[in-house]
């Protein structure tokens, strides 16, 4: 974002120091008014300064996002140039497999547990099949 103050930026500054001025002027001596009329438009107005400010801050929060996304996709895409297909079968070839010394037990299965679609089965045949129902 360049660092050139657009006019959205100075209509935005000069609506939050209109509305600044606006709650100075309904809170004479500090105090909150009494007149509903007037704190209804205070609310009002500190509400808008408010929502500015969250926004100001979520554009902030996004452009910081947005400029680390820019950098690890950068930095991604320079890791990723450096490889090329043939490098990589090439040195999948070269790898050699490790071979426990000892043979390792077989695992003992329960039926059913290496299915691909295994039957469904619902509470009455689950009982009937456990001798329960």
């Amino acid at each position: 974002m360049s660092d050139i103050v657009d006019q959205d930026d100075i209509d935005l500054n000069y609506a939050r120091e209109k509305r600044r001025a606006i709650v100075e002027v309904l809170c004479t001596e500090g105090k909150v008014p009494t007149d509903p009329e007037a704190q209804a438009t205070m609310l009002k107005a500190l509400s808008d300064m408010s929502k500015d400010a969250i926004a100001k801050k979520r554009i902030k929060s996004d452009e910081k996002i947005a400029k680390g996304n820019t950098e690890n996709t950068a930095l991604v895409a320079s890791l990723l140039s450096q490889f090329n297909p043939a490098m990589i079968l090439n040195n999948q070839s070269k790898q050699t497999v490790i071979k426990p010394e000892v043979e390792l037990q077989k695992p003992d299965l329960v039926p059913g547990e290496t299915d691909i679609n295994p039957p469904t089965e619902n509470f009455e045949t689950f009982t009937a099949r456990m001798g329960m129902g």
